[in-house]
């Protein structure tokens, strides 16, 4: 444990925010959809069927690193773990927070037992900020900006 606050004292105060601020977006994400249906908050998801751009100047590029990091972060220093509709949620919040548009993808497989099955992840310029690693075992259905 005092590793952990050693390591988050030693952040910068911007990175230390940021942080805090994303702790404190996962557990509003988190909260909001477990407990309301999607229709609820669908519209904080932006406009359905619009991509973000491609092209990111680089303070925006610099930015997105210390997002993607802080929500790396919040997944591995704090007790609860993050679903990856969360993860891309909560990026989402933050990168729009700085006028950082971005495209959440909602997209659906099956698995070995024929039961459908979903994922998250978020795009910002041409890199996936949040769900990368499975992104491509996924069709698809839905992206909002």
């Amino acid at each position: 444990m005092l590793v952990r606050v050693v390591k988050f004292i030693k952040l910068d105060r911007y990175e230390r925010r940021l942080f805090l601020l994303a702790c404190f977006v996962s557990v509003k994400c988190s909260l909001m959809t477990s407990i309301y249906p999607i229709r609820k908050y669908a519209q904080m998801l932006g406009e359905m069927n619009l991509e973000s751009p491609l092209i990111l100047s680089k303070d925006q590029e610099a930015s997105i690193v210390k997002i993607r990091r802080a929500i790396l972060r919040v997944n591995r220093y704090t007790p609860w773990k993050q679903t990856c509709f969360t993860k891309a949620f909560t990026a989402k919040i933050l990168l729009s927070r700085v006028n950082i548009s971005s495209t959440l993808y909602l997209g659906v497989a099956k698995d070995s037992s024929n039961n459908l099955i979903a994922h998250a992840w978020l795009r910002c310029g041409d890199q996936i900020i949040t769900g990368r690693e499975q992104m491509s075992k996924y069709t698809p259905v839905a992206f909002f900006t």
